[in-house]
């Protein structure tokens, strides 16, 4: 992750790692104090196909932990509120998610985006804002997308939003690497063959050692 610098310019060198493993995803977050209209305005460092291995959550949330979880110094049994970055609302929605899905299913919406311990996020926002946070709005000067963490009716917070920070510049069609959830699998993807394939080096160029390369990969 990117910490939830001020400024993003690190933002760069993280998705240039991720984009050059090709096996990751860089979480970036921004300032705790980026209002909205300032996070649409605001111009991206993460652009072109790097900004396939990145996403943004915005925004930062209040979340309430017991007091053991944020000081390790303190006893458990209290509650304790403190404030994090939009990327710990999807991680704690991801980790909640996989109990019981794939980790290529989206970690979003009204089930799978459920963020446990989240209080309220620090900005509220309101439909047309995730419109433009989301690329649909073709009036927004937003170079990239973003995910929002915002109420969603009668339900509570969720994480509304499954897209990389990427934007094709196709507009009539979306691309399915717009979609965090296809990144996380063809990540998985790469992991598993990358070792599975150095399991099957110098063994011999057979039937049997193609079954085993198969079956290895045949567990996603």
């Amino acid at each position: 992750t990117s910490g939830g610098y001020a400024s993003l310019a690190n933002a760069t060198a993280v998705t240039t790692v991720a984009s050059t493993r090709g096996d990751a995803i860089a979480l970036i977050d921004d300032a705790s104090t980026q209002t909205v209209d300032l996070l649409l305005s605001q111009t991206y460092s993460v652009t072109g196909d790097n900004a396939k291995y990145a996403a943004m959550f915005y925004p930062w949330c209040w979340f309430s932990f017991d007091s053991s979880v944020i000081s390790p110094n303190s006893s458990s049994g209290t509650t304790a509120t403190t404030i994090l970055p939009g990327s710990i609302a999807y991680l704690l929605a991801f980790a909640n998610s996989i109990k019981t899905n794939a980790d290529w299913f989206a970690a979003s919406g009204v089930t799978r985006g459920r963020i446990p311990n989240i209080v309220k996020p620090v900005t509220e926002i309101g439909e047309s804002t995730m419109h433009k946070l989301q690329g649909d709005d073709t009036t927004s000067n937003l170079t990239v997308r973003i995910n929002p963490i915002m109420q969603m009716g009668t339900y509570g917070y969720k994480v509304w939003g499954n897209r990389v920070m990427w934007k094709s510049s196709v507009t009539t069609v979306d691309s399915f690497l717009e979609f965090l959830n296809i990144r996380i699998l063809l990540c998985d993807l790469k992991k598993n063959m990358y070792a599975s394939s150095i399991r099957s080096t110098f063994e011999p160029n057979d039937d049997i050692t193609w079954i085993n390369f198969k079956t290895m990969n045949s567990t996603l």
